[in-house]
């Protein structure tokens, strides 16, 4: 067991993070943190009323072009 504990001891001083941040440091826009649009989330009685209005003027026929619109309204704030 102490040798165990002295080996994890030694392997704790080799990691210290990351050495390049490069490619980590974007990490937060591509996982939503500063993600820009609208959401259920942030208005939900807004959120469905254009969502109701959007499906009425476009009439979407099937379940994709349904999906394109929300996803549309969703990313764009309304760019349909």
């Amino acid at each position: 067991m102490a040798n165990r504990i002295s080996a994890n001891r030694r392997n704790a001083k080799k990691s210290t993070g990351p050495k390049n941040t490069r490619s980590t440091r974007f990490n937060a826009t591509k996982h939503g943190l500063l993600a820009s649009g609208v959401t259920e989330l942030d208005d939900a009685e807004g959120y469905r009323a254009t969502l109701h209005d959007l499906t009425q003027e476009k009439h979407p026929v099937g379940a994709l072009e349904g999906f394109l619109i929300e996803s549309a309204w969703t990313s764009q704030g309304c760019a349909a």
